[in-house]
């Protein structure tokens, strides 16, 4: 990664003010050396002492360095590496920290990468021009993140208070580099972890465990310490990713009280448990457990449930409980087949479980009234089947638009018979949110089916959404009272709703000029979108008004530029777009970024505009709505990508209306 010094202002930076602090800042940069001599020195410190005797010289450190600056740890080999330091200019002198009391809310921040060992003294870069430009200045700049080669993914964690990229600064140098959020909203760098192949980053539920994997093979368990920095605290090694083999797979548990993890080259299953004083440790393996990769379904290779494991090896699929109590994995039950299973399935309320041979008979068998796992049902032919979300319903597609809706809430020794329903052409089926709807199409067919119970149990069609070209989407909203559908053929965008009378009737129908390149609803189901990806072309913002009408707002972009995204914040009072120009054409300013809020009087009011000097891959909200994050590419052109950078702002406050 190249060591950079990065200033990072809000608002205008042409004040007297700013001028100053930009000079201090260049001083400050010129009496780095020291610094960079003092990393260097505890660095090597810490690699000829045992754990154990780690604290004082990082006690020393601290004490060395000058007010203001913290050092960020790496996550590597268990020996805390400096790898990091950043600074905050409230700890300049007094003549540097008297700001104009307008301007009392800009609190510049200058960070370092330059703790590395190989980073020598004189090496570290003077502070470039920025890459942006913004037309308001409304946002207030937070952080930037480069790496030399592509960044891999940028993302912000539920509560929004925390940070992680991934990517790489050579096509042998990958790392997962993390920030947090502390109360004052300021972000500092708390980890970095590095591999030589790809690196992929989970947090559990609570956000106070990272897992890492990457590709190399190596898992790593990470907590965080007193300091707020990730530190080690577990590591499993497993088969490097090999040609014609999938890389290793590793999750948390539903839970998030266990880890596991699957090697595709040795087929073996290792588990991490959380004990009861908070440590993670290997479960223990009295027979070794042995897992066939899936053939169908586009499942992983196994299924982790609350309290149980399922595996699948040849012709039997074997259900594995966790005892904690003796730290163990214990087999619970074997469901065997005259030939070889192709896929094997557990419901996540873990009552029932499912088998599909090669000859496409799938076997559900469960739990019945004596506590005993037997065999309730086989369907014969069936070309797809999947459990809904909850577990209670089961979903056999069987051919020709063929389909069968199995209840799993009784405990019986049988299932019920089950419902069958065609859709001629369709090959798809999908639950609403509450499962007491379902939707069928199909690129084969022109037309979407909207299915419901009759109010006795019956499954009834209760209405058609016509279109005049095959389906490419179809999805229930939150609320389940609008249907979003599009065709690439005739390039529309329809919304169905149900009525006072709860009849469903077509509300909004959007005709695009080309084809529908994303529809969707936003995550609350009260926006949603239909976007076209070519140049100088029309794309829609939809949303309900206060009586429940749904109504389409166009979309003004600046010239030259093409949609390549839009999103929403969770309280549906902002959205943005994004998108790139064409650089064969146009290399000045290839990127933009376009936030829109909602004013007092409901409608939509373009508030800022940021174009950059690098195409835009992705901008989206954190989710509390209150950042916005930009992953820009260098060039996107090139076989060896030549730099990726994200970019982080604070959206002002503003009243969210519901």
């Amino acid at each position: 990664m190249e060591p950079s010094a990065q200033s990072h202002f809000s608002g205008s930076s042409g004040n007297a003010t700013t001028r100053n602090l930009v000079i201090d800042q260049q001083a400050l940069i010129k009496g780095l050396e020291p610094l960079s001599g003092l990393v260097a020195k505890f660095n090597k410190s810490v690699s000829d002492v045992s754990a154990s005797n780690q604290t004082q010289p990082l006690k020393r450190l601290k004490l060395d360095l000058p007010p203001g600056w913290l050092a960020t740890r790496g996550i590597g080999d268990r020996k805390p590496n400096i790898v990091g330091l950043s600074f905050s200019t409230n700890h300049l002198s007094p003549d540097a920290s008297v700001v104009d009391a307008s301007q009392s809310h800009e609190q510049p921040h200058i960070e370092m990468i330059p703790g590395d060992g190989r980073i020598e003294p004189g090496s570290i870069a003077p502070p470039k021009s920025g890459i942006f430009q913004c037309r308001t200045n409304s946002l207030e700049f937070k952080l930037k993140a480069s790496f030399g080669c592509y960044i891999q993914e940028a993302s912000i964690s539920p509560t929004s208070k925390n940070l992680f990229i991934t990517g790489c600064d050579s096509l042998r140098d990958f790392s997962l580099r993390t920030w947090r959020q502390d109360p004052d909203g300021n972000w500092s760098e708390n980890g970095w972890i590095r591999g030589s192949q790809k690196i992929f980053g989970q947090l559990n539920r609570s956000e106070d465990t990272l897992l890492s994997l990457c590709d190399d093979g190596n898992v790593k368990v990470s907590t965080l310490n007193n300091d707020g920095c990730w530190e080690e605290v577990a590591a499993l090694a497993h088969t490097p990713l090999e040609r014609n083999y999938p890389p290793v797979t590793a999750s948390f548990s539903p839970l998030h009280d266990k880890i596991v993890t699957f090697d595709p080259r040795n087929l073996k299953i290792n588990v991490l448990r959380l004990d009861s004083n908070g440590r993670w440790t290997p479960q223990h393996q009295p027979k070794e457990i042995i897992c066939a990769m899936q053939t169908e379904l586009k499942k992983p290779p196994f299924k982790t449930t609350n309290n149980y494991l399922l595996t699948l090896s040849n012709r039997s699929a074997t259900i594995w409980g966790f005892n904690d109590e003796n730290n163990c994995l214990e087999e619970k039950t074997v469901m065997h087949s005259r030939v070889k299973i192709k896929a094997a399935l557990l419901s996540n309320d873990e009552q029932h479980a499912l088998t599909r041979d090669i000859a496409k008979n799938v076997i559900i068998s469960g739990y019945d009234n004596n506590g005993d796992w037997v065999d309730k049902k086989t369907i014969p032919g069936c070309h797809y089947v999947d459990f809904s979300p909850s577990g209670c319903k089961l979903l056999a597609y069987l051919d020709r638009g063929a389909f069968m809706l199995c209840n799993c809430n009784s405990n019986d020794d049988t299932l019920d018979k089950g419902q069958f329903f065609r859709h001629i052409a369709s090959d798809t089926a999908i639950f609403s949110p509450s499962e007491n709807f379902l939707l069928s199409y199909g690129n084969q067919t022109s037309d979407v089916c909207i299915w419901g119970d009759d109010g006795e149990g019956n499954l009834i069609n209760k209405a058609w959404i016509r279109h005049q070209g095959a389906i490419n989407n179809a999805a229930f909203n939150d609320q389940e009272d609008s249907v979003l559908t599009s065709s690439l053929n005739d390039n529309t965008v329809k919304i169905q709703s149900l009525d006072s009378q709860g009849q469903w009737q077509e509300q909004l129908v959007v005709q695009l000029k080309g084809r529908v390149d994303d529809s969707r609803f936003s995550s609350s189901g009260r926006m949603a979108c239909a976007l076209n990806f070519t140049t100088d072309s029309e794309s829609y913002i939809l949303w309900r008004d206060d009586d429940g009408k749904w109504i389409k707002h166009a979309i003004t972009i600046p010239d030259g530029y093409a949609i390549r995204g839009a999103e929403f914040n969770g309280a549906d009072n902002r959205f943005l777009i994004y998108g790139s120009k064409d650089i064969q054409k146009d290399h000045h300013k290839p990127g933009f970024v376009q936030l829109w809020g909602r004013g007092d009087d409901g409608k939509w009011i373009d508030e800022e505009l940021i174009t950059l000097d690098h195409r835009v891959r992705r901008a989206k909200f954190s989710p509390d709505g209150d950042y916005l994050m930009i992953h820009c590419a260098n060039d996107l052109t090139c076989a060896i990508p030549k730099g990726s950078t994200a970019l982080l702002w604070k959206i002002p406050a503003r009243e969210r209306q519901s």
